[in-house]
């Protein structure tokens, strides 16, 4: 739920931060910044600006692997516990520089997994003015503009893991592992600040009503949720068989075949935008089609939505208790 948090500290004094601590632990070359790791975090320390950067993550400040609404007040415990340590009279306000929201989905079957990859790949890569940089066989990745609010990256984890030569037992773990991540920026919570007032402190993000906006309807649009894949030639026999009009099933299987051969987001270059949005939301509100099709040389018919299946371990994995 909750993963990689990055704080702003500021409004403290230089005098009152524990130097003997500091100058034992700088890792920095630089004069105008100085970077500790202390106790699963990394401070940095900016001299002249007069301000801390804390980069840690939920899951090792907890020592936790899932991350619940209820565990903020801990987690706050323990950041305050550290910062004491560095700025000894406690004397110090925190503000949210980044904040990362995931859920893990876990595919046991091999196949199932390459497919889920495969369909990845036919997703939008241009989303809530998120632009993809390119597509990669193992991973998606969407930033607003020079990456200003919000990033999506959706990704194998075991290859991610992989490409940071980890080995063994712990790359182990991450054996058919989707990531699906959202990451919200310091731009983000300065607008947010800026059109409505929303003070970018932990406690106004960390809750179950952010997490539903700010990750779990976003990720509902983007993967169509709850609409299953099916394979093409079994979603126009479903088409086929309802009530639409005749020249509308005729339509609307036409667009399921030009999706899945060029995806949603070359979609664009053969239909409209009106007509896209009419298609797809017959197919998913009146069908309950996913508009993106497994080929129908695939050995399985249908599978789950993926959104589906991480939203299963929101309820699974307790993240709203």
């Amino acid at each position: 739920m909750f993963d990689s948090v990055r704080l702003t500290i500021a409004d403290f004094d230089l005098c009152r931060l524990n130097w003997n601590l500091i100058k034992k632990k700088n890792i920095s070359k630089s004069k105008s910044v100085i970077i500790i790791n202390y106790k699963n975090c990394e401070l940095q320390i900016f001299l002249s600006s007069g301000y801390i950067l804390l980069i840690t993550n939920a899951h090792t400040i907890l020592n936790k692997s899932n991350i619940c609404v209820s565990d903020l007040k801990e987690f706050e415990r323990r950041i305050k516990a550290i910062l004491d340590e560095i700025i000894l009279d406690g004397i110090y306000y925190i503000s949210i520089n980044r904040l990362d929201f995931h859920i893990d989905v876990f595919e046991q079957d091999d196949m199932k997994f390459k497919i889920f990859m495969k369909l990845l790949i036919k997703h939008c890569d241009n989303f809530l003015y998120c632009k993809s940089k390119g597509k990669y066989a193992t991973s998606m990745h969407l930033s607003t503009k020079n990456s200003g609010s919000r990033n999506i990256n959706i990704y194998d984890k075991y290859e991610e893991q992989k490409a940071k030569n980890v080995t063994g037992a712990e790359l182990e773990k991450w054996k058919n592992c989707i990531r699906i991540e959202l990451q919200y920026k310091k731009m983000y919570f300065k607008n947010q600040y800026k059109k409505y007032g929303v003070i970018p402190i932990l406690e106004n993000y960390w809750n179950i009503e952010c997490f539903n906006s700010m990750y779990i309807d976003i990720f509902d649009k983007y993967f169509y949720s709850p609409s299953p894949y099916y394979k093409l030639c079994i979603a126009k026999n479903i088409v086929n068989n309802s009530n639409l009009t005749f020249t509308l099933k005729k339509n609307i299987n036409k667009f399921l075949g030009v999706v899945n051969i060029v995806g949603m987001e070359n979609i664009k270059k053969y239909y409209n935008r009106l007509t896209i949005n009419k298609f797809c939301k017959i197919l998913i509100e009146e069908l309950n089609i996913c508009p993106i099709t497994l080929n129908d040389s695939e050995k399985i018919n249908r599978l789950d939505n993926l959104f589906e299946l991480a939203k299963q371990n929101i309820i699974k994995n307790g993240y709203f208790n």
